[in-house]
């Protein structure tokens, strides 16, 4: 799913490598100390998580009992799935990382790495070690490669 992104929004990957040039450089690669400096590559993290998260609705859960929430009856047995889509999100269907960053003034939407990976008591054990897999991944191919559409044989972009 990073690949495909960095495919169809190359301006995504264009500052998140200025990014890694300005705080990395050049005589290596990425480390997690490297982190809290690459702002730009966990939005890319977070924004990959929004649109493709591991349980795109979560893990199903039955309620135990009558319940009532924000005014709606759930009776008891009822399959309640944790909705995660992108509804909470301006423009949903693109992939825009910068929606993440801080700005003065402005609260950034909810963070989509507090529900990828599930809920409650059975929330994803690995969810860290996923998270910060994934990190190094993303970072790591930034720093290495320039993704690309393919061309074919005259050249021309395949779309």
């Amino acid at each position: 799913s990073i690949i495909v992104a960095l495919v169809c929004y190359p301006e995504v990957q264009k500052k998140a490598q200025a990014e890694l040039d300005v705080v990395v450089g050049q005589g290596r690669l990425p480390d997690f100390g490297d982190r809290e400096r690459l702002p730009y590559i966990e939005c890319i993290l977070k924004e990959t998580q929004r649109m493709w998260p591991s349980l795109p609705l979560g893990v199903d859960h039955y309620s135990i009992s009558d319940d009532i929430y924000e005014g709606y009856f759930i009776p008891k047995g009822t399959t309640i799935v944790g909705n995660t889509w992108s509804s909470i999100y301006d423009d949903p269907m693109t992939f825009k990382p910068e929606r993440f960053l801080e700005q003065s003034g402005k609260q950034c939407p909810p963070d989509p790495t507090l529900y990828s990976f599930g809920f409650g008591r059975r929330i994803c054990p690995g969810r860290y070690l996923a998270s910060d897999n994934s990190w190094m991944m993303i970072a790591c191919i930034l720093a290495a490669f320039k993704i690309e559409k393919a061309l074919d044989t005259n050249g021309n972009e395949i779309e």
